[in-house]
């Protein structure tokens, strides 16, 4: 589990909702949130689409775990997934991470340890 601070600086609110459907607003232009304790959730951003926040526990993304970066091996990893661009973190013990909304709805991520943007395919055909 891992800390979230959302900062909405959108013009809309932003919808977050929680596994078991634990729903709350983090409000407009200057709105903040912490949440604590977080694995899986969905934030809804109007006219943007959908932010993921995937915990995935001790798996690692095998083509992003590069020795020579030591975060990549730390024991928990977070998957963000936003628009087609992904971000990944991993942590020891409690993991923190800021998510700031600008006015254009652009994601900014920051990571209290380590993190990347990444490219998974959103769909792959065999």
């Amino acid at each position: 589990m891992y800390t979230v601070n959302i900062q909405n600086d959108f013009f809309f609110p932003i919808s977050v909702t929680e596994v078991g459907n634990k729903v709350s607003t983090v409000k407009p232009e200057g709105g903040n949130q912490t949440y604590k304790n977080w694995g899986l959730a969905r934030l809804s951003i109007p006219g943007m689409g959908e932010a993921l926040f995937f915990d995935l526990g001790k798996t690692k993304l095998d083509q992003y775990t590069n020795p020579n970066l030591s975060w990549t091996n730390y024991t928990w990893g977070v998957l963000i997934r936003y628009q087609g661009v992904d971000a990944y973190y991993r942590y020891n013990q409690v993991g923190s991470m800021r998510a700031t909304f600008d006015k254009y709805g652009t994601l900014h991520m920051e990571f209290d340890e380590g993190g990347m943007e990444t490219a998974l395919p959103e769909i792959i055909v065999k």
